[in-house]
């Protein structure tokens, strides 16, 4: 099973790449080729959530891959996907796609951000006490610092 995983973070990088551009192609769709009725109340911001969720999760994971993540770690990754969030809101109102930019959006992908995060932290420190080393030996991360997590039993 760490086999498994370990590859899985080894590619985390890659599929990082691909999901971010799947996620922007599904932002950016424009108005005119999207449902005209959402398939159930706050489907949007289901959609919203969930994405950045997943697009977090997998973020940490390909950051682990190089370095163990600490608090600091996930704060820049958060506040980064939040500004990208505001920036893919922003993008949306390009005369070409049509759509508009939203405020419950934005909380809608930087709140998914939070949760994919705590869910990462959580399965990382799972995985640490089963015995898996998630970031590579000799991350270069001279802090004394506890990841993330680790506090948890």
């Amino acid at each position: 099973m760490s086999k498994i995983i370990n590859l899985l973070f080894r590619w985390a990088a890659a599929l990082l790449v691909i999901y971010w551009v799947v996620l922007f192609v599904g932002t950016h769709t424009p108005a005119n080729q999207m449902p005209s009725e959402p398939p159930f109340p706050f489907a949007d911001k289901v959609a919203h959530l969930g994405g950045y969720a997943v697009l977090a999760f997998v973020a940490a994971a390909a950051w682990t891959w190089r370095r163990t993540l600490y608090l600091r770690d996930y704060l820049v990754l958060l506040s980064g996907l939040a500004c990208y969030a505001v920036l893919d809101e922003v993008s949306q109102m390009l005369p070409a796609i049509r759509r508009n930019a939203d405020v419950v959006d934005w909380a809608a992908d930087t709140l998914g951000a939070a949760i994919g995060l705590a869910v990462f932290s959580a399965t990382a420190a799972y995985a640490r006490r089963r015995g898996l080393k998630l970031a590579r030996e000799g991350d270069g991360d001279s802090t004394t610092q506890e990841p993330l997590g680790e506090h948890c039993h």
